[in-house]
């Protein structure tokens, strides 16, 4: 849910943690294998410009999915494009232009996973 989320510095970082004990809560437009989705958990992005925003879940150890949202309450619209699902080695990897504004990162599992994962955010000029 939208309680105690953590926020992405301005410098991107390296972040962790685990769905096995959250809810499911958000559904995710490539999710296609499972309706009702996995449990998931929010990031919030606070853009003060236009950047490139990479965002690599590789080496997690259950099949990823990893969303977009953009909107200044919590959780946001799920933004077109910015849905990826990761499986095996090929885990969840975006890579995307956005403009300034607030954004929220939906770590979530494919097709009912769940477990630790990890998230290297990086953000740069376009």
């Amino acid at each position: 849910d939208c309680i105690g989320i953590l926020t992405v510095p301005a410098e991107g970082g390296f972040f962790q943690g685990n769905t096995q004990n959250h809810d499911n809560d958000f559904s995710a437009s490539c999710d296609f294998a499972t309706p009702n989705g996995s449990p998931d958990q929010l990031l919030r992005l606070v853009l003060d410009r236009p950047r490139r925003v990479l965002l690599d879940m590789r080496g997690r150890n259950f099949d990823t999915l990893l969303s977009v949202r953009q909107g200044a309450a919590c959780p946001g619209a799920e933004l077109l494009g910015s849905c990826s699902v990761g499986a095996g080695e090929d885990q969840s990897y975006l890579d995307l232009e956005l403009p300034a504004g607030e954004y929220f990162l939906q770590v979530d599992g494919y097709a009912g996973s769940f477990g630790a994962w990890f998230l290297d955010v990086f953000l740069m000029d376009p």
